[in-house]
């Protein structure tokens, strides 16, 4: 029984390592990225198939977060940033200069609010 448990814990700590943080992912949203999102301070790299895209999507809505969403596979501008992001997981969202990847919408929606109220 012991030994279960710790393959359990083996196998647990190993997916965690392998997963993408659904935080922010301490990097910095490069000037040549920046400069291609014509302004836009929330952007949301996407996909149709994307159910917590299309969820992330409502909930900005809901919060009346002005955002711009980037489908990463029908536009070049959103597989661009993507490929420059190295983008891993959907979605990945852009908030001033902060990255968060995943479905995180009270961080996403906390950090627009912070931003400055002429950039969003």
């Amino acid at each position: 029984m012991g030994r279960i448990i710790f393959l359990v814990l083996v196998v647990a700590v190993i997916i965690a390592l392998f997963l993408p943080d659904s935080r922010s992912s301490g990097e910095k949203v490069p000037p040549a990225v920046r400069s291609q999102l014509q302004g836009h301070q929330v952007v949301v790299l996407s996909a149709e198939w994307c159910g917590y895209c299309k969820q992330l999507k409502r909930d900005l809505r809901d919060a009346k977060i002005p955002f711009k969403m980037l489908d990463v596979e029908t536009t070049a501008l959103g597989r661009q940033v993507a490929d420059e992001l190295d983008v891993a997981g959907l979605p990945t969202t852009i908030v001033g200069d902060e990255i968060i990847v995943g479905y995180e919408p009270d961080d996403i929606i906390d950090l627009a609010r912070a931003l400055p109220p002429a950039s969003i």
